[in-house]
């Protein structure tokens, strides 16, 4: 009997399987990523070479692992741009100022940064997604507003 094993790891955990034969998938030299790892080195590729070179194959030879060994942390591309996204929406900080107009100046600026930071953002964003992740979730909590 064979059991079917989930590839989706919450975000923030390390990949640590054994199976009855002893035999444990690792990245290489024996270094566990986590999917903010991923999300990392994704980001970092797309901001240096575009959205569209951004695939498995490349952010696995950017880690140092085999392609086939990211299919662990995310099932698709789409999940991967959707954990980059996430990531690059956890970064922003909350508003400053004493009233609304001066919050609202503050997110636009902040946002206009983000953007220019990471000119792949917006082409993200147009991709059907499914739901929004903490990150984002994060950013649209904003005390004061």
């Amino acid at each position: 009997m064979t059991k079917k094993l989930s590839r989706k790891l919450p975000i923030g955990t390390t990949l640590c399987v054994t199976t009855s034969s002893g035999w444990r998938p690792r990245a290489a030299k024996g270094q566990a990523f986590t999917r903010d790892d991923l999300a990392a080195t994704a980001v970092a590729l797309a901001d240096r070479d575009g959205l569209d070179v951004v695939s498995m194959r490349r952010v696995a030879a950017e880690l140092g692992i085999t392609a086939m060994s990211l299919y662990w942390y995310v099932d698709t591309k789409e999940q991967l741009v959707e954990l980059m996204v996430d990531r690059i929406f956890a970064e922003q900080r909350a508003p400053v100022g004493d009233d609304w107009r001066s919050r609202l100046r503050s997110i636009g600026q902040d946002t206009l940064a983000m953007y220019r930071a990471h000119p792949w953002f917006i082409q993200a964003l147009g991709r059907p997604s499914t739901l929004p992740g903490p990150g984002q979730l994060r950013s649209t909590r904003r005390p004061g507003c």
